[in-house]
């Protein structure tokens, strides 16, 4: 109600249908206008007992018709004002079907105002208070007048009810606002529009449908850009109007002012700029209008207001328009906008070359944090229990720049593991190289890759992977960089660390740090793992800064750069890529987990060694990478022996089993019979016809029938203790059984382990040597174990100068070895005792 005093119009459909009504009330007859189809609502609301339609007439009927102000009486200015009847396409069939305009309050009214030549009337201050041309209103805050105002209505208020609608609010406060019209200075960015969308398209934009599409959008529908605001700090308005004249003039440098006013400026901002005065031509004095700039003009000219233009142009020149800027998906209509429009004026060019728009952080249910939600994750409280290296890993690795982030504490979590993972990986050399005084190769102090790129043809082919793919992933995570793909980048990294690095190479490296006296091999892996890290530190440095310096500073050698972040940036070495081997690497991964699956089955743990395993294939490429890393097949999979069947193994059977619904179609009645014929036949027989697109022929009673793919399925049959798994292109089959010198082994690696684990828990140094006894109390597996060959394996793996097992079922002397322990061992109770030798 506190906007009908602004009232100057009511709106009305072009299509819909109105009419006069004749109604009838307490003993009195009024004519009213509705829409027609709501006449019967309308007045059941407004309690009228009788009406009849005397006239009807369409809404283009009703445009230009004139009216008296119910409130022409109470204020004033509603008396000097002609209303009319206007037509709106906002105007819809419900209430009267007529909306009262009031362009001082509104944006849809004041858009209509404008386009009619309507009166923009607002008797309401900055306060919120109605002034004095609101008569008996004046002095009230617009929402206690409400009730005044539909008792001014008197007998004109048909009807009182309570609306629910959305409507604005303070963001900050959430207080309810208003709408005024006031003046306002415009930039006319409209006349710029057809340049600023040529501009947009010559920038580089991630994603490219934020410039594409939404920025450009926003853009081809931009309005005149409103650069005054009413405030007290910020950027005073550098305009002087004469207020005898109405002269205005735009004044562009302090200097000018200085000049024109003939006085010093002392602090170009308020209060100071308001008190100088700049003589008119007319005999007046002019003065600064009282308005300040928009901050988000202030920020349109960062880009070259950084760099001193137009004082000084060196830096502009060299450096402008900016390379790349970034910031959040709302600054589409704020700093993208704000910047492309004043650089477009300034300068008809846009201000930046690429732009990346970024996303939010929201809580892990997708909602906004907020204070008031109490959902607000504190990145200080991140950092205090992981890291920031750890934090920033984990944004950037989440999703996608542009992408909204869902922050949850369980993905953190994998992140923070991986980064331990690193540097447990890192760690795990240093021991030895410390043992064995090795330092890097280097020239001159400064460390390069020569011994690599010397030596490379000679490595085994796990090192010469690992520098392939440390390079693979260099050249993916700078592609993926320069394309603004921050979570290709990290994820590439974290994947490298966790399955080529860590679960990968260090896991098939591992023995050869192990290596006694000096060993090419084990320089070879000392190399391997320094350059490797040294190269993955390099691409990581951008998203994990402290870690990487904490490495790097222990790595570099002495004439070195003082910072990893002093180093050139490394893209990738071509050169050192090798596709092929990283595929084999691949498909050795993928024979890996299926021969780990093929174990699981089987009930055989992977620490137990297994005679064979055996890969049937048709895939050269399969065959290829068995042969070439078959020493790091037969590692992996624990196994004495991995070989190769191409096509098909004679030890795999298959059986055939019929398809009832493709026998019932192909043969009709004789599906029973086919039925049985598939069944007892050779499975073998019909699945190599069928592999080779052919059909099988079965015959009976005298009939034949074809046999082909679509009548039937394949169950394997293998021979007992044969367990099998898929791997990419390939099957993978595993033997299981066990032989005295299999089980010897296997009962071994059990002691070794349980040994090691005494090792830790006695805190003993890698290069500490021990004595140990092992008492075992199954005779049998005893035996197994007691051999001179078995007992050196046990004792070279543990580190131990004296290794032996007790006789006769005598214990392990408790008094001998301060580290006793008891074991359960597949079943088998055995007693260890260690001691430092």
């Amino acid at each position: 109600p506190w906007t009908l005093p602004a009232n100057v119009a009511v709106a009305v459909s072009k299509d819909f249908d109105y009419a006069k009504v004749l109604a009838k009330k307490d003993g009195k007859e009024e004519f009213l206008w509705m829409a027609e189809p709501l006449v019967k609502a309308v007045l059941k609301k407004g309690r009228y007992k009788d009406f009849s339609i005397v006239e009807k007439k369409k809404g283009t009927e009703l445009k230009g018709w004139v009216y008296d102000s119910p409130l022409k009486t109470t204020v004033p200015l509603q008396r000097d004002i002609e209303h009319k009847v206007t037509i709106a396409d906002f105007v819809a069939l419900e209430n009267t079907g007529m909306v009262h305009i009031a362009p001082g309050h509104g944006w849809d009214d004041y858009v209509l105002g404008t386009k009619e030549g309507l009166p923009i009337v607002c008797p309401v201050d900055g306060a919120g208070r109605f002034k004095e041309e609101a008569g008996e209103f004046a002095g009230q805050f617009v929402r206690d007048a409400n009730e005044n105002v539909l008792t001014a209505l008197g007998d004109h208020l048909l009807a009182k009810e309570t609306v629910t609608h959305r409507y604005g609010h303070c963001w900050r406060c959430k207080t309810p606002i208003i709408f005024r019209a006031t003046s306002q200075w415009f930039l006319k960015a409209s006349e710029m529009r057809d340049l600023m969308l040529s501009e947009v398209a010559k920038v580089t934009w991630y994603p490219e449908w934020a410039g594409s599409a939404r920025f450009y959008d926003w853009i081809k529908e931009a309005r005149d850009w409103c650069v005054s605001r009413q405030r007290y700090w910020g950027i005073p308005i550098p305009v002087w109007v004469c207020t005898k004249c109405d002269k205005y003039h735009v004044v562009g440098t302090i200097a000018e002012l200085e000049k024109l006013s003939g006085k010093p400026l002392p602090d170009p901002h308020r209060p100071y700029v308001d008190a100088v005065t700049i003589p008119c031509s007319c005999g007046g004095s002019m003065k600064r209008v009282e308005d300040i700039f928009d901050v988000w003009f202030d920020s349109a000219v960062a880009s070259w207001a950084t760099l001193g233009f137009p004082n000084k142009t060196q830096d502009f020149d060299a450096l402008w328009p900016a390379d790349f800027i970034a910031e959040g998906q709302d600054q589409t209509r704020g700093w993208f906008y704000s910047q492309l429009g004043a650089s477009t004026i300034a300068f008809g060019k846009a201000p930046y070359k690429s732009v990346c728009m970024h996303g939010f952080a929201l809580d892990a249910e997708g909602k906004k944090m907020s204070k008031s939600l109490g959902n607000v994750v504190n990145p200080s409280d991140v950092i205090e229990k992981v890291g920031v290296d750890v934090l920033r890993l984990y944004v950037l690795s989440s999703s996608a720049p542009w992408d909204d982030l869902k922050f949850n504490w369980e993905g953190v979590g994998t992140i923070n593991r991986a980064v331990n993972i690193l540097w447990n990986v890192y760690r795990f050399p240093i021991p030895y190289m410390i043992l064995d005084k090795f330092e890097p190769q280097s020239r001159n102090g400064v460390w390069d890759d020569s011994f690599i790129r010397a030596n490379l043809s000679r490595m085994p082919d796990e090192d010469r992977f690992i520098i392939s793919r440390v390079n693979s992933v260099a050249a993916t995570v700078d592609a993926s960089l320069k394309e603004c793909q921050l979570h290709r980048a990290t994820r590439e990294l974290v994947n490298f660390i966790l399955e080529d690095l860590s679960r990968w190479y260090v896991q098939l490296v591992r023995p050869r740090m192990w290596l006694e006296g000096e060993s090419e091999q084990k320089v070879f892996a000392y190399e391997t793992i320094y350059y490797v890290m040294r190269r993955l530190m390099g691409i990581l440095a951008p998203v994990c800064p402290h870690l990487t310096e904490e490495i790097y500073q222990n790595l570099r050698c002495n004439n070195d750069s003082a910072s990893i972040h002093m180093l050139d940036w490394n893209a990738g070495d071509t050169t050192l890529v090798d596709a092929t081997l990283e595929g084999a690497v691949a498909l050795i991964r993928s024979f890996d987990e299926a021969s780990a699956n093929a174990r699981q089955t089987g009930k055989r743990k992977l620490r137990w060694p297994v005679a064979e395993v055996v890969v049937v294939t048709g895939s050269d490429a399969v065959k290829s990478a068995i042969v070439r890393l078959n020493a790091v097949a037969m590692d992996r999979a624990n196994a004495r022996k991995v070989s190769v069947v191409m096509g098909r193994w004679d030890r795999v059977g298959w059986h055939a089993e019929p398809v009832m619904k493709a026998l019932g179609r192909g043969f009709g009645k004789d599906s029973f019979t086919v039925k049985g014929l598939i069944e007892a036949a050779d499975g073998n027989a019909i699945k190599a016809a069928v592999d080779a697109g052919k059909t099988h022929t079965l015959s009976a009673d005298g009939k034949t029938y074809e046999i082909g793919a679509d009548h039937v399925t394949f169950t394997e049959k293998l021979p007992a203790d044969i367990f099998s798994a898929p791997m990419t292109d390939a099957m993978v089959y595993v033997d299981v059984a066990l032989t005295p010198d299999l089980e010897s082994e296997g009962y071994a690696r059990e002691v070794i382990r349980r040994v090691q684990d005494m090792r830790k828990q006695a805190d003993l140094a890698v290069e500490d040597m021990i004595h140990a006894e092992v008492a075992v109390s199954d005779p049998r597996v005893l035996c197994l174990l007691d051999t001179p060959k078995t007992a050196a394996l046990i004792g070279d793996e543990v580190r131990a100068q004296a290794f032996a097992f007790t006789r006769d079922g005598a214990p392990v002397n408790a008094a001998h070895y301060p580290t006793v322990k008891e074991w359960d061992v597949e079943g088998v109770v055995m007693t260890i005792g260690i001691k430092k030798a």
